[in-house]
């Protein structure tokens, strides 16, 4: 497997597990390119290459290396701190051939967007498709629309001054992976859609309660080892182990609806008749607060074992295509279901 084949597959399954499926992806990247040629004034062949090279997903990029070359050993990280690069070349001085650098987390800007252009992009962020997320969910296209809506005014908002990067800390990362020669690359929000999924996999089991849903949870390996090692567990923000779950509303989907904290949307959410909420849940306090208000229950899954299960789940389909061997730093453990 070359290194841009790795990326090319790495983004075509994160679209697959997308709730907005192929189409879908393709759908919203296009007008999101539209709507970033018309705002920057772009014509003829500046808007038409702007066009061909708009990414998917905002927060996939390709940092350094070069596209033909061979990947078979990869170093991944849901980080990649500076000490975790220098222990790869130190390991390559020794013999053990790592081949690129895998992050979770983003760690620079996009290289195939014009410089002056990078403020365009939504980091961590991805348009909400209203027609998928109405089919997905099974509820009236007008009240999807009206959380599309509601997300893409909150994704203004975050886009104001914010560049795709993680912060100083990241770019040096790459910039040192560069002058090391080793290829970096970064994979956010394909890695969160599979963590969609799993979490998905355990609500389509039909959970009574919110017990049941915890007891579902803690069985997958990743929140098990969390729980053990690490005293990171499942919270109940709202309600209790016997709460009955109802129709729940995985707030995962949040890989690509960050407006889920905003009042307005958890209203909409009770409206609809769903009983629960569950998912990585930064905005802890609102989010309980507003589940409170709106008589929901809220279940929050810990942030580190949900990373590494989403990750976990898109490498068992990379090495379907071809094998690759993962050594892990930056709180990743490899779990294979393959």
């Amino acid at each position: 497997m070359t290194l841009r084949n790795l990326m090319d597959r790495a983004v075509e399954f994160g679209m697959e597990a997308d709730y907005r499926g192929l189409e879908g992806s393709l759908r919203c990247r296009e007008e999101e390119a539209e709507r970033v040629v018309i705002a920057a004034g772009l014509k003829g062949r500046a808007a038409e290459r702007l066009r061909g090279r708009w990414p998917v997903f905002g927060d996939v990029a390709w940092h350094t290396g070069e596209a033909k070359q061979p990947v078979r050993r990869l170093l991944v990280g849901i980080n990649m701190p500076m000490e975790s690069v220098v222990k790869a070349k130190q390991l390559n001085g020794d013999g053990w051939g790592i081949d690129m650098l895998f992050a979770h987390h983003p760690h620079g800007n996009e290289p195939a967007i014009p410089r002056a252009l990078q403020h365009y992009l939504r980091p961590s962020v991805v348009e909400v498709d209203a027609r998928s997320l109405a089919s997905f969910l099974d509820m009236p296209l007008a009240s999807a629309k009206r959380i599309a809506e509601i997300n893409s005014r909150q994704c203004e908002k975050w886009r104001e001054g914010r560049t795709f990067a993680s912060g100083r800390q990241a770019h040096m990362s790459v910039q040192l992976a560069e002058s090391f020669g080793l290829p970096f690359y970064s994979c956010h929000t394909p890695c969160d859609n599979h963590l969609f999924w799993g979490i998905q996999q355990v609500l389509n089991q039909q959970p009574r309660t919110v017990g049941d849903l915890m007891e579902a949870v803690l069985a997958i390996p990743e929140y098990a080892r969390f729980r053990r090692e690490r005293q990171q567990a499942p919270e109940v923000l709202v309600g209790s182990k016997r709460s009955l779950l109802g129709k729940t509303w995985n707030a995962d989907t949040s890989a690509t609806i960050r407006c889920v904290e905003l009042e307005e949307v958890v209203a909409e959410v009770a409206r609809l008749g769903f009983g629960s909420i569950v998912g990585v849940i930064k905005q802890r306090e609102e989010i309980g607060r507003l589940a409170a208000k709106y008589k929901l229950n809220a279940v929050h899954l810990p942030h580190d074992p949900s990373d590494n299960l989403g990750i976990n789940c898109l490498l068992d389909k990379l090495i379907k295509l071809e094998p690759l061997d993962i050594l892990c730093t930056g709180d990743f453990y490899r779990v294979q279901r393959v």
